[in-house]
């Protein structure tokens, strides 16, 4: 719906910016990367000071394993100020490890763990104890043992919140 919507508001103009970006947003969200990519590159040829366009083609381009160009793009938008920065940090950190640049990988993920306004992801006391555990993670200084696999393992199961389970107190869920 919302790339047939952008087609049509480009037919009457095709410097139209903001179409170029929903268009290549709704090829992303379908994993259409290479259309997506052409949009989005459309958008930032029309407009390069748009953080939101570069955070965009950046999430593609990772998408097609084009992590390099992926974390320029990505960069672009931290360096505009991106609003919602740490997503843009998820993501370089995402293409960094698979680039296996494991410390810059663990330097941003951190980054992202500090930029998170928790206060935005409600008051889920499962959401609380993953991220107790995660500042853990973001805190130890001891990379190997981080990136060591049984370590890892142990983290990120700690980490996955369980099934919520609906109850009338918080107290009550914590117990079940």
């Amino acid at each position: 719906m919302a790339i047939s919507l952008g087609l049509d508001a480009l037919k009457s103009k095709d410097d139209y910016r903001d179409a170029w970006i929903v268009i290549g947003h709704a090829y992303f969200a379908e994993k259409k990367y290479s259309d997506a990519r052409a949009a989005l590159e459309r958008s930032i040829e029309l407009d390069s000071t748009l953080a939101l366009s570069h955070f965009y083609i950046g999430l593609t381009l990772g998408a097609l394993n084009e992590h390099e160009k992926a974390i320029a793009e990505l960069e672009k938008a931290e360096s505009m100020e991106f609003d919602g920065g740490f997503l843009a940090s998820g993501q370089k950190a995402k293409s960094f490890d698979a680039l296996q640049q494991f410390e810059k990988a663990y330097g941003d993920f951190k980054v992202a763990y500090a930029k998170v306004d928790l206060s935005k992801l409600g008051s889920d006391l499962q959401v609380a104890a993953a991220h107790e555990e995660a500042k853990k993670v973001a805190s130890s200084s001891d990379l190997a043992n981080y990136l060591n696999p049984e370590a890892q393992e142990t983290v990120v199961a700690a980490a996955i919140p369980g099934p919520t389970v609906a109850s009338t107190s918080g107290i009550d869920a914590a117990a079940g």
